[in-house]
């Protein structure tokens, strides 16, 4: 069994036992692997456009709450190898029409002479109104620079028909400490991207187009990804 088979494990027993999921509300637990030809973290990509393999695991309770992780291969091009994070949150739909879901996140990076200097936390809010989604992360130590860092996000989800949907959206990435960490000489960039998918049963493929304002020294520029994923 993998290390990352033994964390999943490991992370139900502590779901099914944790107060954020604890009491009489029935549990669901969500897992899914995907195969993307390029793993793009808000345009940017993780694995220098190399493809990626990831797992993702999630315990939901009935009420809302809900906590789990990721696990990626990832290249920044020194022997940084893995990303594996942990987040917990809660989603609640106030109405018909805005749904509201609140996400505390940490990132950490693994390699051969792993070091744990480019761990951060980050926590996440989103609003959602029909199809469209409003949400910003913000870290007060960004991949371990000290540096505050704020994203801002727009997206709209179109349903073309049942198995088929697109998703367009905006992203602006912004150092809120430019002394201390910058992207590209600058204190931000943006991300607009299209996304085709399509569902089968409990499959997934798509493809998207990406640009981020960013030189192709940090992976910016305009890429093509494409993916496909299974749920169980």
């Amino acid at each position: 069994m993998t290390k990352v088979s033994y964390l999943v494990l490991g992370l139900s027993s502590l779901c099914y036992g944790s107060p954020l999921l604890a009491g009489t509300a029935p549990v669901t637990w969500d897992n899914s692997v995907t195969v993307t030809s390029d793993y793009l973290f808000n345009g940017v990509s993780q694995t220098s456009g190399n493809p990626a393999f990831q797992l993702e695991s999630t315990v939901s309770a009935e009420y809302g709450g809900y906590v789990g992780i990721f696990a990626s291969n990832v290249d920044f091009g020194d022997e940084t190898d893995l990303e594996f994070d942990a987040y917990a949150g809660w989603f609640t739909q106030l109405n018909e029409s805005w749904s509201f879901d609140v996400t505390a996140l940490y990132y950490t990076y693994h390699g051969a002479n792993y070091s744990s200097d480019g761990n951060y936390p980050e926590v996440m809010m989103a609003l959602g109104y029909h199809n469209l989604r409003f949400a910003t992360w913000y870290s007060w130590d960004y991949f371990g620079t000290g540096a505050g860092h704020m994203i801002g996000s727009v997206s709209y989800h179109i349903a073309v028909s049942e198995p088929v949907s697109i998703e367009v959206g905006y992203t602006r990435s912004t150092s809120l400490d430019s002394t201390d960490y910058q992207w590209d000489d600058s204190r931000g960039y943006d991300h607009v991207y299209a996304q085709l998918s399509r569902d089968w049963e409990q499959f997934s493929i798509g493809g998207s187009i990406n640009h981020a304002t960013l030189s192709s020294q940090l992976e910016g520029g305009t890429r093509l990804n494409v993916y496909a994923n299974y749920q169980f």
